[in-house]
């Protein structure tokens, strides 16, 4: 009777184990049959799983059991105890029943006590922020699980583009799969897939501390017209412009640690900070509010209703002149 205690914040890590399980053990013609996903904080659909648990598989294979977001080791449910104690005796070999919780399981429940005696326990967690060679080594290891190669310049290159979001660097790596023809990811492809996101929206932001506002509208226009969020890619700007301004204050205060400096600025690349006080060393941070405050009026303009181009135009344009 397999059955998995997963937990930990790694959504993406969990999503991958459990699909190398459900490649692994269930025959794809069956698949329909054999897999169900169930709400885990849901009483009713616990129930459910619990009932299909216990039934063997149809055809070839084994049959895969997921309950999401299960809420069973953390919160108690007293009339699931004895339903979960009758049926984890009569689970066949070929059917795997997986527990996923975004929580570490509490020990003191009567569940958990249960589950822990007979389940394959394992944590997916995150790296906190900090943890700069965890989050790399997260982006080495979605490479590896890819079948794909990479060095540590390249994970470095796609975990900046992706903000370390690991649903977003899975999708990114598959992208850049297709457009690889071999499965060694090279800093030419990153870039060449990326272009247009996170390159452009530092020119931006670049041209606007320059006052190149003309040249930045234009590159914004390019960006609206590939459909791009306006939404996104003022708040993109925005998180730009509010680093590079916590670096420039700190700076200006004295500080020279760039640890400390990362630490109260959110970055989460100490390194990185080298690059930053090049780009502003020439702009007051007084500039750099301005332009933050502009991005900001923007942004409310922009769910106020008004048009992309206009909010942009006017919150650029109109307030300089004034």
């Amino acid at each position: 009777m397999p059955i998995y205690l997963y937990w930990g914040d790694d959504e993406m890590g969990y999503l991958m184990a459990v699909d190398k399980l459900i490649k692994k053990v269930v025959d794809s013609t069956w698949i329909e049959a054999n897999l169900s996903r169930f709400n885990g904080s849901d009483e009713t659909q616990i129930t459910r799983a619990l009932e299909e648990s216990i039934t063997l598989p149809f055809g070839k294979g084994d049959r895969v059991i997921v309950l999401h977001n299960s809420s069973l080791c953390n919160d108690p449910y007293p009339k699931l105890i004895y339903q979960l104690e009758a049926h984890i005796k009569l689970i066949p070999f070929r059917c795997h029943l997986i527990f996923w919780s975004l929580k570490k399981p509490d020990p003191n429940l009567k569940a958990t006590k249960i589950l822990k005696e007979v389940a394959e326990e394992k944590s997916f967690i995150l790296p906190k922020q900090w943890n700069h060679s965890g989050q790399i080594n997260i982006v080495k290891e979605t490479a590896k699980s890819l079948g794909l190669f990479l060095n540590t310049q390249v994970a470095e290159e796609l975990y900046s583009v992706t903000d370390g979001n690991p649903i977003k660097l899975k999708n990114e790596m598959e992208k850049l799969d297709i457009y690889s023809t071999t499965k060694n990811i090279t800093s030419e492809s990153v870039n060449y897939l990326m272009q247009g996101q996170t390159v452009s929206i530092q020119k931006i932001g670049i041209l606007l501390i320059e006052n190149s506002i003309g040249d930045a509208i234009e590159l914004i226009d390019i960006l609206l017209n590939k459909n791009e969020s306006p939404i996104k890619i003022v708040v993109s700007l925005s998180k730009l412009v509010r680093t590079w301004l916590w670096v420039s204050l700190l700076t200006q205060e004295g500080e020279h640690n760039i640890e400390i400096i990362a630490q109260k600025a959110g970055i989460v690349n100490p390194k990185s900070i080298y690059i930053i006080r090049k780009q502003i060393k020439d702009y007051a941070p007084e500039t750099l509010l301005y332009i933050l405050r502009q991005l900001l009026g923007i942004e409310m303009e922009l769910k106020r209703g008004v048009h992309s181009k206009d909010a942009f135009r006017d919150g650029l344009l109109i307030q300089i002149n004034s």
